[in-house]
């Protein structure tokens, strides 16, 4: 039960953090279609055995959001690049796999021509921070730690048990997806910005699942799907059926998730 708490007290955090994120640079306008949307598509997780990497890496990803959202107003760009890319960092001493998120940020900077020099050496160093911070008080703690064992695979979830909910979400999503390609041109500069960071960051989470079968993947796909559905929620002309096809989803994804 302290279990159970503990997670659902993480995801709301990070659904919070998340939420802060989009309404501070003004992505959306304030309401809590971010916080219900992303508490609900991360209840699944619980099955997975070590769920607290994906709640970690998916906490992590939010903050690398931030940080890149951050590079447009910022007057030091070197520190929102070394913050996102010592996140990345520790995504990937959390699991290796996770590293793939570090391509995130060179998309990210090569899409706006931010890629020089200096900003290649500040986003290694920040990348490989974390790494040197941890395998050196491991080497302390266990001298005999064997540095080139990779974290074993996270295990896959049973999509098929939320078949009819994960349909229909992705149903919702591509509708989305076709809202925010169609209004693109009206969104401002920052919506554009994270539009196209959740764009990546759905690339970067189908790769491991198309290439690996790394079916866990799905799950760093959170925060993309929230963003667009929130955006379809309150952006979307057609109210009712927009509205109608989100409390379906609701309705399906709490029956095969409670298994009334």
């Amino acid at each position: 039960m302290l279990k159970i708490s503990a997670f659902i007290t993480l995801i709301i955090l990070n659904a919070l953090v998340l939420h802060q994120v989009l309404i501070s640079h003004k992505v959306i306008r304030k309401n809590y279609f971010t916080i219900g949307m992303f508490t609900l598509l991360s209840l699944p997780i619980l099955y997975i055995e070590n769920y607290w990497t994906i709640i970690i890496a998916n906490f992590l990803l939010v903050l690398i959001i931030n940080e890149l959202m951050d590079l447009s107003r910022s007057n030091n760009t070197q520190k929102e690049i070394f913050n996102s890319s010592f996140l990345a960092g520790l995504m990937s001493v959390i699991h290796f796999s996770f590293g793939i998120y570090y391509l995130l940020i060179i998309f990210f900077l090569g899409y706006y021509k931010n890629n020089n020099l200096k900003n290649f050496i500040t986003q290694n160093m920040g990348f490989l921070v974390p790494f040197i911070i941890v395998y050196s008080i491991l080497f302390f703690i266990q001298p005999d730690h064997n540095f080139l064992n990779k974290n074993a695979i996270l295990p896959s979830n049973a999509f098929y048990k939320h078949i009819a909910s994960y349909t229909l979400m992705i149903f919702i999503t591509i509708l989305a997806c076709i809202e925010i390609v169609y209004n693109f041109h009206k969104k401002k500069i920052t919506s554009k910005k994270l539009f196209v960071i959740i764009g990546i960051i759905i690339i970067l989470s189908l790769c491991p699942i198309l290439i690996w079968n790394l079916r866990q993947f799905a799950y760093l796909a959170i925060i993309p799907i929230t963003v667009c559905m929130t955006n379809y929620l309150i952006y979307a002309k057609h109210i009712r059926f927009r509205t109608f096809l989100v409390g379906l989803w609701i309705v399906l994804f709490l029956f095969e998730f409670l298994k009334i």
